[in-house]
């Protein structure tokens, strides 16, 4: 029994010295390459998916097709992603990641609550064409999350973004409120709500092509109505591009 038992010892301390994963492996720097690596080819797999998924719609697309598309093989894909959803639903997070690292730089900075919602409204109109390049995927993730239950991934997602909007901008024109430049007759909360909902609504018309072209003097039309509606017309100077 006991040349069993050290027989196994050894066997077990021969894999273990093989894993590249397991604690008693002390080459740091190389656990730290291989974690790069998979971040890498998980931003590779994401970018190929994001392509595909815009271009299928989410029904028709494979996980075959996103594998070919980031070159790498049906199961080393499913190393990274345990499924389609999963795959589908970690795309939102990273679609909207770099805008709200652009908008916390913003709403951070040293500008007048006029001067912030005039900045946040730039920022997304600045992404505004990547959105009409990507619009199926931006019309799959709302169409996705609408067929969810309520506890779904994607409809818990959306809630979370709203959430967040919701919190940042109701700040800032709280704070305008206080130092005299907003209409103190205007709930932030309210005033948030309606101007996240034109953002999505001028978002969702670009990527249709209906509506107004969404150009320079559009925002500046949009910007000027925005910031009249919030300061009822004591700062005109700071809509103008």
């Amino acid at each position: 029994m006991n040349s069993e038992k050290e027989n196994e010892d050894k066997r077990s301390a021969v894999n273990t010295s093989r894993d590249p994963r397991s604690t008693s492996n002390h080459c740091n720097p190389c656990n730290q390459w291989t974690d790069k690596g998979t971040e890498d080819r998980r931003s590779v797999i994401l970018a190929a998916a994001e392509k595909v998924f815009d271009h299928n719609g989410y029904a028709a697309t494979k996980m075959e097709a996103i594998a070919t598309e980031a070159k790498v093989s049906k199961g080393s894909l499913y190393n990274y992603f345990k499924s389609k959803r999963e795959l589908f639903t970690q795309l939102f997070p990273q679609t909207l990641a770099t805008q709200q690292v652009q908008a916390e730089q913003i709403m951070n900075s040293e500008l007048s609550a006029t001067g912030k919602i005039e900045q946040l409204l730039d920022d997304w109109f600045s992404r505004l064409g990547r959105y009409k390049r990507i619009g199926g995927l931006v019309l799959e993730f709302w169409a996705t999350a609408a067929r969810q239950e309520r506890e779904g991934e994607l409809a818990i997602a959306f809630r979370k973004i709203y959430d967040y909007w919701d919190e940042h901008i109701s700040r800032i024109i709280a704070k305008g409120i206080d130092d005299g430049e907003f209409r103190e007759d205007i709930d932030p909360h309210i005033a948030a709500a309606l101007i996240v909902a034109l953002a999505d609504g001028v978002t969702h018309q670009a990527i249709l092509h209906i509506g107004a072209e969404s150009d320079v003097q559009f925002l500046a039309a949009l910007k000027r109505s925005i910031i009249f509606g919030l300061t009822g017309g004591k700062n005109e100077t700071h809509s103008q591009l």
